[in-house]
């Protein structure tokens, strides 16, 4: 299939972002690069974006002289900023034509998707991050020819990859949508990304797939300080909630609660009625430097899950020394603002007390006879550290300023596939950019 040049002159910004013309554009346009022996010249390394101030008047006479960039927001339901930026070096871009598709191996993309985005091993940041590959925005498909295939595309950011790091009320899969642009080699795409905006509503009806990813915050990077959109703040704690863990919403105040917060103040009246001190601080080994402390593992344990009924179940588990037996009991759920009941215990069926067990809880509370095995008693909200590293008993006497962001990719390694490009946009009768969506890609 033979691809069409489409025109560019007099381009105006559309959704994906266009290059404004300028006489110095024309004379370039005269000049054409030869994409085939450019790799032996070893003189062009890819494409760089130097951002330009939206609200600067007057740019200077170097800056005329290059291909300049107006970006408008591209993530709905958000206020992102526009971006402008030049690219550098201008004969090359201006010798690329637009695309809008292509395609690598078998899979073909196009404009707007969200891809995953191979990184380069030395780059790759937290090794604990649950996401290890980079995710983008495609804007914009340029190309020279079918072996060089460039993208102009947003970064979607991780929680590891902001100021802050990962904070509590980051979701497993949560991404932070930005307008750091970048222009990539299109060889580095290693697969589409199913990405979703998760919107807090009040009802909270929406619940996520554990392995959906989703954003639901933006950075914008514009700013003399990188900003990042604010969250609703929940709880006692005033924080955003995690959408992973439980959040209850009180039937008599409306206040919503945060699982691990209505969990700790369980945990705190147990301890309570057992006479035992709760561990609030760490304790330090001795043979242990005062900064590297050690986590006192919980004698008592409490975890809040849904059940397949629709209840809410807020369980008391006693891993303490001494008992032949782990027990697990269900305590009521309480307003942590008003007090009031929003679950209360189901009435367990009668049974017989054992005398040989070697304590018994509180009244008003159902103590199961059976062994909890450690899949049943894992929480639907992450552990606290306190509780990682430790399943046995234990005795009883146990107790950012923001700095400026690089983007997640500088040397993307690229996959061993090939890539091949579709046919390229045609103009309309306005004078823009124009896709024929008739066409399909060639297959590579």
């Amino acid at each position: 299939m033979i691809a069409r040049k489409s025109s560019e002159n007099a381009l105006t910004p559309a959704k994906n972002g266009a290059m404004t013309d300028t006489p110095e554009s024309h004379k370039r346009k005269r000049e054409r690069v030869d994409w085939s022996s450019i790799d032996q010249k070893g003189t062009f390394h890819g494409f760089e974006l130097k951002p330009l101030k939206a609200s600067k008047k007057r740019r200077s006479m170097k800056d005329l002289r290059l291909p300049h960039i107006v970006q408008p927001n591209v993530f709905d339901g958000c206020n992102l900023s526009e971006t402008q930026f030049t690219v550098t070096p201008p004969l090359e871009w201006d010798s690329t034509g637009r695309y809008k598709k292509f395609t690598i191996g078998q899979a073909e993309f196009q404009v707007g998707d969200i891809v995953y985005i191979r990184a380069d091993e030395s780059e790759i940041g937290s090794k604990s991050a649950p996401l290890q590959a980079w995710v983008a925005k495609v804007l914009e498909v340029r190309a020279g020819d079918e072996n060089h295939v460039y993208l102009r595309v947003y970064w979607m950011y991780r929680p590891e990859d902001l100021p802050s790091g990962r904070l509590p009320h980051h979701g497993r899969n949560e991404l932070i949508a930005t307008n750091d642009m970048a222009i990539i080699d299109a060889m580095t795409v290693d697969g589409p990304a199913d990405v979703v905006h998760w919107q807090e509503r009040q009802d909270q009806g929406e619940i996520l797939h554990p392995d959906q990813l989703f954003w639901r915050q933006t950075l914008d990077v514009t700013k003399k300080s990188f900003v990042l959109s604010k969250l609703p703040m929940h709880c006692v704690d005033n924080a955003p909630c995690n959408p992973d863990q439980l959040l209850i919403q009180c039937s008599s105040c409306s206040k919503w609660l945060h699982g691990p917060c209505i969990e700790k103040a369980a945990l705190h009246e147990a301890y309570e009625s057992f006479d035992l001190t709760y561990p609030e601080e760490d304790t330090a080994a001795k043979d242990e430097s005062p900064k590297r402390k050690r986590k006192a593992p919980l004698a008592l344990l409490a975890t809040i899950n849904s059940t397949l009924s629709g209840k809410t179940r807020l369980t008391i588990t006693d891993r303490r020394l001494g008992l032949k037996k782990r027990k697990t009991w269900d305590v009521p759920i309480k307003c942590l603002f008003c007090e009031a009941t929003i679950e209360d215990v189901e009435e367990p069926p009668a049974t017989d007390a054992d005398p040989t067990e070697p304590e018994t809880p509180p009244s008003g509370i159902f103590v199961s006879e059976a062994i909890v095995p450690a899949s049943d008693a894992a929480p639907h909200t992450p552990p606290s550290p306190l509780d990682e590293d430790s399943d046995e008993a234990v005795p009883d006497s146990a107790v950012g300023k923001n700095k400026m962001l690089s983007s997640p990719l500088r040397n993307a390694a690229p996959p061993a596939t090939s890539g091949a490009l579709a046919p390229p946009e045609e103009p309309n009768g306005n004078g823009e950019a124009a896709y024929n969506s008739d066409s399909s890609s060639p297959s590579a």
